[in-house]
């Protein structure tokens, strides 16, 4: 696979921020971008749900044809993208499980924290050329939401 996905929660404003900031500072313009609500997304997960059990609901990198999923997502693209994001580096020195239960602390309190939006997030096609899927391949309206745990 030529260029790194990142599949990202479309209906978390967190996200939206985060893939927002990718794009700024990936000045190479390697990643490409795609909701987890979007066929491909669904795709990933339905494989990774057959890999592991579990589908992670807010972070997914693919790159070179192996899948990366919450911290170690993370870290990876912090490392891809380089410059100050090496500042996360550090992290790969606490162990998965403990960066994990953290990771998912957060990802279970974010709609709550930064709220949530009523369709997945996707710029105007005419702004990036990066993002795999476009409005039409996307669910019109969000599910209702899990509960919280």
């Amino acid at each position: 696979m030529k260029h790194p996905i990142i599949l990202y929660d479309g209906y978390c404003n967190f996200c939206a921020r985060i893939v927002n900031s990718i794009q700024r500072h990936d000045r190479k313009k390697r990643f490409r971008f795609s909701p987890l609500q979007s066929s491909f997304g669904a795709t990933v997960q339905g494989r990774l749900k057959a890999k592991y059990g579990a589908v992670p609901d807010s972070i997914v990198l693919v790159h070179n044809d192996k899948v990366y999923i919450r911290t170690d997502a993370v870290l990876r693209i912090a490392a891809i993208i380089g410059g100050p994001w090496y500042l996360l580096a550090p992290l790969w020195l606490l162990p998965r499980p403990l960066r994990n239960a953290l990771y998912n602390l957060f990802a279970r309190k974010r709609y709550r924290w930064f709220g949530q939006r009523e369709t997945c997030y996707l710029p105007p096609a005419e702004e990036d050329t990066r993002f795999l899927t476009r409005r039409e391949d996307l669910p019109p309206r969000r599910p209702a939401a899990a509960p919280e745990a």
